[in-house]
Formats: structure tokens, sequence, C-alpha cells
């Protein structure tokens, strides 16, 4: 599989593709219409199914979402070079994860092709960045459920939008708009054609929570900040050695804001690299912690 991907230790992302891209679409189409069906012949919306379909999108350990949203990640870092060329063009791979696969979990288009690649690398969680956590005390879960809400101003792409205007960067104004657009259009089409209980609990619903579990992804990745030093990147954002539960590396968070555009598999070299810059600060670091306890420990100020 190794002449398909642009990287040789990509090659998973071709299985990952078949089954986020191929087979949970399937799924999702047969959930339209055996909903479309119960609805037409007076038996109503089966709401088993879809607490099932959730489940099973989800995946164990959110494993399923995990990956959407890493590669649609990855995907927009690379500028839409996971996958080789030709395959890339030819079959019409790029920003696939983006475009396509994001939008049965609650990823749009625009947020992480424009947004985080034009605004939150570019700022760094300073102030100008639209989702930044700075704004808040972040050991208060009252205060990460602002910054839900902040989040999802990002997610929608509003923000962003708002920002690329002030900035007269309309190319990014206008693309921000038509991911925006792309989505609400797919979840019209389901309200219209199955029912609005359908586009709820299957499109809606998988936004909701996906957001939600991104909202404290980021809350946690930024949570600390140098008191001394307002951009010093290795107490802004959080290492996690060993992390547990998570993949392709992501909890080098420092790493991938020195080398945003780095693969994956270059990032625990490059933290050694950097050890004795981690070391003179007093680092942000955690080990064998899965991410969302970390954050859990955050809101509820356990220090210890």
């Amino acid at each position: 599989l190794q002449r398909l991907v642009k990287h040789p230790k990509d090659t998973f992302i071709i299985n990952t593709t078949l089954w986020l891209g191929v087979a949970l679409p399937l799924y999702f189409f047969y959930e339209a219409y055996s909903q479309y069906t119960s609805i037409r012949n007076g038996n109503g919306f089966i709401w088993w199914r879809a607490a099932i379909y959730n489940i099973i999108r989800i995946g164990p350990m959110y494993r399923h979402f995990m990956y959407v949203y890493v590669l649609c990640h990855k995907e927009a870092h690379s500028y839409g070079n996971l996958f080789s060329e030709p395959h890339n063009t030819m079959f019409g791979l790029r920003y696939i994860y983006n475009y396509y696969i994001g939008f049965f979990h609650g990823v749009l288009p625009g947020p992480f092709t424009e947004s985080h690649i034009y605004n939150h690398h570019k700022y760094d969680n300073s102030s100008d960045d639209v989702y930044s956590t700075g704004a808040y005390p972040r050991d208060s879960f009252i205060e990460f459920l602002r910054y839900v809400y902040v989040w999802f101003l990002y997610a929608l792409n509003i923000s962003s939008i708002k920002k690329f205007y002030a900035e007269s960067k309309m190319k990014r104004v206008y693309r921000s708009m038509g991911g925006t657009l792309y989505y609400v259009a797919g979840v019209a089409v389901a309200w219209k054609i199955v029912g609005n209980q359908f586009a709820l609990f299957y499109i809606l619903y998988p936004l909701i929570e996906g957001n939600i579990l991104l909202s404290a992804v980021n809350y946690t990745w930024h949570a600390f900040i140098d008191p001394t030093n307002h951009d010093n990147d290795y107490v802004n954002s959080v290492t996690i050695l060993d992390g547990l539960n998570f993949t392709l590396d992501e909890e080098y968070h420092v790493v991938h804001h020195q080398y945003a555009g780095v693969h994956w598999s270059k990032n625990k070299a490059l933290f050694y690299k950097h050890i004795e810059d981690y070391k003179k600060c007093t680092a942000t670091i955690f080990k064998e912690c899965n991410l969302f306890v970390i954050w859990g420990m955050i809101v509820a100020k356990d220090y210890d």
C-alpha cells in the first residue's frame, strides 16, 4: 500500500479511509433508507436504530471519531496530500477527510483547512486566535462552558469568517463560508428527504458531540500559560509522554506548534532534540495520561 500514500508510515490510512469513507457512510445511507421507510409506513422514527448508529459511528473508546479528527488535522497540515499522486487527484482523495468523511462526524470544511492553519498557528493561542483559551480561567467548569461557545463559533466558521474579513483575506472568507453552506445544505437535504429527527440525530448530534469533545481537547492542549513569558511554547502547549487512547503522536503538542507541517513520525525525535529547552522552563509535561482525564483534573482544580 506504500505506493498509494505520500509517506511510507501512512499505509494504515488506506484501510482507515475504506472504513471511515466507505463502510460507515454506507451504514449512514442504509439508516437513512430504513428511517425513511419506517416514517413513510406510519411506524415513526426508530430511536434505538439512531442510538446504535451513533455508538458504532464514534467507535470503542471514541476511536473512529479520533481518527477522523486526527486525519482532518493531518490532511489540513499536508495541504491535502496524504495520498500519493496520481491517486490523490485521480480518485478525488485530496481533502477527502475535511470535505467528505468529516461531514458524518460534525467536522465542517474550513475550521481545519482555513482557520486552524492560517489563524491558530499564526497567532498561537494569543488574543487574535479566534479560539484562544487565554481569555478565561481554565480551572473552572463554568468557564469551560463559555469556551465551548467560543469553540462552536470557530467550528461553524463564524468567528473565522469575521476574522478573515477584518484582515481582508477574502479567499479565506469565501472558502469558510462555502464550508458552512456545504454542511447546511447537507442537513437541509436530509431534513427534507428523510425528516427532521433523522437530520437532528444522525447529522446535528454528531456535530454537537464531536465539537464538545474537540473543545475539551484544545482546552487541554492550551490550558497553561507562563505568567512571566506569555509566548513560551513549552508551557503554553501540553506534552503527554506515552499518552493513552490517542494516536499519531498528537500529544507532542509543543513540537506540533514548532514544526506544524512535519510528519507525525518525527515528533518524538524533535521532542528530544529540544529536551534541554523543556527542562529550562519547567515545561507542561504529563506522562501516561489520557487527554480527557487531564481536562477533568484541570476543571476540577485537582492540582495534586
